[in-house]
C-alpha cells in the first residue's frame, strides 16, 4: 500500500514514467529506433506539468484526493521548485537535440496546460473560467496535449514526414487518453460539481457514459487493426492493440474494486502497458 499511497500523491512521477512509455511506442509504430532522450525529455516536460498541475487543482484536490493535497503541502518546498528545473531542462534538451522545432513541441504542451487548468477567460464573457471547466473540451485538450508531444517528439528528431501513418498514430493516442481521461472523470464527480466543473460522467451519468466508452474503445480497435493491415502500422501494432481488450477491463471493473487504485494505477497504468506491448511487439516481429 505503500507504493499505491506514493503513486497517488505523487502522480507526476508515474504519469512522466507513462508519457516515456507511450514516446517509446510511438518511435516504434513510426519503425523508427526508440531514443532515450526523446524520453528524458517527454518525462521532464510531464513531471513539471502535472506537478503545476497539483498547484491548480489545490481546491478539487482537497475534496477528491486529500492525502495528495497534504502531501504536497508537506513537500512543497522541494516539489515546486523542481517545476521550473524539470522544465527548464527538457527545454535545454529538446534544443540541444533538434532545436528550435523540439522547444516548439514543449512549450505547446505547456501552452495547452494554461489554457487547460488556468483562470484566463474574463467572467464577463463567459462562466467558464478555464476550458477545465466546459464539458467535454476538458478532456479533448488534454488528449490534444498528450497526442501532440508523442506524435511530435519523434517526427522532428527524425524528421519525418507527417503521412497517414503519423495521423492514424495522433489519432490512436488522442483517442485512448479521451476514453482514460473521461473514465477518470467517474471518481472526481463530487469535487468537480462543487467547483462547478461539469464533466460527461456528472451531465449524462454513468451508464450512459460507460456505454458511450465503450462504442468509442471498440471504434478506436477496428481502427487501429484495419489501419495494421492496410500497411499503415507496422504489425507490431497488432499487440499494441490488445489495450483495446486492456480498457474493456478496466471499464467492466468501474465500482468493482477501490476506486483510486483502479485509476491511479490501473486506468493510468495503460500507458505503461502499451509501451510495453510494443516492446513485445518489436521483438515478435
Amino acid at each position: 500500500m505503500k507504493i499505491f499511497d506514493f503513486i497517488v500523491n505523487n502522480c507526476s512521477v508515474y504519469m512522466s514514467l507513462c508519457g516515456a512509455c507511450l514516446v517509446y511506442a510511438s518511435c516504434l509504430l513510426f519503425g523508427v529506433e526508440p531514443r532515450h532522450e526523446l524520453m528524458i525529455i517527454i518525462f521532464l516536460t510531464i513531471y513539471s506539468i502535472y506537478t503545476l498541475g497539483i498547484i491548480t487543482d489545490k481546491a478539487e484536490d482537497e475534496i477528491n484526493a486529500p492525502e495528495r493535497a497534504t502531501s504536497f503541502e508537506k513537500y512543497k518546498k522541494y516539489l515546486i521548485p523542481s517545476i521550473p528545473i524539470a522544465y527548464l531542462s527538457a527545454l535545454f534538451i529538446a534544443y540541444y537535440v533538434s532545436g528550435i522545432k523540439m522547444v516548439g513541441v514543449v512549450l505547446l504542451f505547456l501552452i495547452l496546460f494554461l489554457l487547460y487548468g488556468v483562470k484566463w477567460i474574463p467572467a464577463t464573457i463567459s462562466k467558464y473560467r478555464r476550458l477545465k471547466e466546459i464539458i467535454g473540451i476538458k478532456n479533448i485538450t488534454v488528449a490534444l496535449a498528450w497526442a501532440l508531444i508523442s506524435v511530435f517528439l519523434p517526427v522532428i528528431y527524425f524528421d519525418l514526414k507527417i503521412t497517414e501513418t503519423a495521423w492514424v498514430i495522433f489519432i490512436f493516442i488522442l483517442f485512448r487518453i479521451i476514453i482514460n481521461n473521461i473514465f477518470f472523470d467517474f471518481k472526481d464527480v463530487k469535487g468537480d460539481k462543487a467547483k462547478g466543473i461539469l464533466t460527461i460522467p456528472s451531465v449524462f451519468g454513468v451508464r450512459k457514459t460507460l456505454i458511450f466508452l465503450v462504442i468509442l474503445n471498440t471504434l478506436l480497435g477496428i481502427f487501429i487493426f484495419m489501419a495494421t493491415l492496410n500497411g499503415l502500422l507496422p504489425p507490431l501494432a497488432h499487440l499494441i492493440n490488445l489495450s483495446t481488450i486492456y480498457c474493456y477491463g478496466y471499464l467492466y471493473l468501474l465500482n468493482k474494486i477501490d476506486a483510486k487504485f483502479l485509476s491511479y494505477i490501473i486506468v493510468d497504468g495503460e500507458l505503461i502497458v502499451i509501451g510495453i506491448l510494443a516492446f513485445l511487439g518489436s521483438i515478435l516481429f
